[in-house]
């Protein structure tokens, strides 16, 4: 990036992201941490209340489905999901919780220090 002014910008990290993910209650409360930074992003971009609570149902209920945290989620876990534990839902309701669960999943990803296959 281009400096103007003679100042350069830098990435900033929040101080309060872990490093490590170690105990299973840190990455719980980790992960409860990204689900209220993803609805207070949604709230800033005007989305109504509704749309986020639809989105977060979706999001959970596929996370527990997966039994794994958001960041450990692979494409055979959503595979599994759409097409076996939602079996019995109308095509149009499966697609829109393909929709819910998969279009925002760059912010599931967070910075944990571990490396990324994807």
């Amino acid at each position: 990036m281009k400096p103007r002014c003679g100042v350069a910008l830098g990435v900033v990290r929040d101080l309060r992201s872990p490093r490590s993910l170690d105990a299973p209650g840190e990455a719980a409360a980790y992960q409860e941490h990204l689900m209220a930074e993803y609805v207070l992003a949604r709230l800033a971009h005007g989305v109504t209340d509704g749309t986020i609570r639809g989105e977060i149902t979706a999001v959970e209920q596929f996370l527990e489905h997966a039994a794994v945290f958001a960041w450990e989620i692979e494409p055979a876990h959503a595979d599994r999901f759409l097409g076996q534990a939602q079996r019995h839902q109308a095509p149009e309701t499966r697609r829109g919780k393909a929709g819910r669960s998969t279009c925002s999943s760059g912010s599931w990803r967070p910075d944990t220090g571990a490396s990324s296959t994807s």
